[in-house]
């Protein structure tokens, strides 16, 4: 990671209670696993200031990848461009403007139009609430190998049971938790 990446995440660590950022060990897994599987077409629901785009978009810079990330509000959007821009990554990443619940849906007819590529890496970390509605929106937008990655799910579990229990019990994924932050789920597509 070149200096001008490094301080910008170090400076934006700083603002992580603002603006609800991942915690670095979070962050550092998202790279690890998109570097170490090649993923190249990579979702995220929930840009905030751009944080974790930012990771994202340095290891898909080395996996020839694209960030698409979805953002509700437009001051967050403009945060994360300028910090994106700052480290030379905004070229790798799409930021879609809207409900992360509309955006999925208009992904979902751009997959199916073939306009779009199933995602081969999915990272949630938005409305608590509505992780089982994103979670049955993006399933089938998910390649067989594919990762999908949930933050908080310890912090906000009570916020996300049906979510949750749908995650334990389902025979399609392998799942693992991680204890960093609120808890982040990761889960492979067998």
């Amino acid at each position: 990671m070149n200096t001008v990446i490094a301080k910008k995440l170090k400076a934006l660590e700083e603002t992580s209670k603002q603006y609800w950022n991942i915690p670095r060990e979070t962050a550092v897994h998202l790279s690890l696993l998109i570097k170490a599987c090649k993923y190249k077409n990579i979702l995220e629901v929930g840009t905030s200031n751009g944080y974790s785009a930012i990771w994202m978009a340095e290891a898909a810079r080395q996996t020839n990848g694209k960030v698409t990330t979805v953002e509700y509000f437009e001051e967050r959007i403009n945060l994360a461009k300028n910090n994106l821009k700052d480290c030379d990554l905004l070229q790798y990443v799409n930021i879609k403007h809207g409900k992360a619940l509309d955006i999925i849906k208009l992904l979902a007819k751009q997959v199916n139009n073939n306009e779009i590529d199933l995602f081969d890496f999915i990272f949630i970390d938005a409305n608590k609430a509505e992780y089982i509605d994103y979670f049955n929106a993006l399933d089938p937008l998910l390649l067989e190998n594919g990762m999908f990655i949930a933050d908080n799910v310890t912090s906000h579990q009570n916020e996300m049971k049906d979510f949750l229990e749908v995650f334990n019990n389902h025979t399609g994924y392998q799942i693992s938790y991680l204890p960093f932050g609120g808890g982040t789920l990761i889960a492979l597509r067998c």
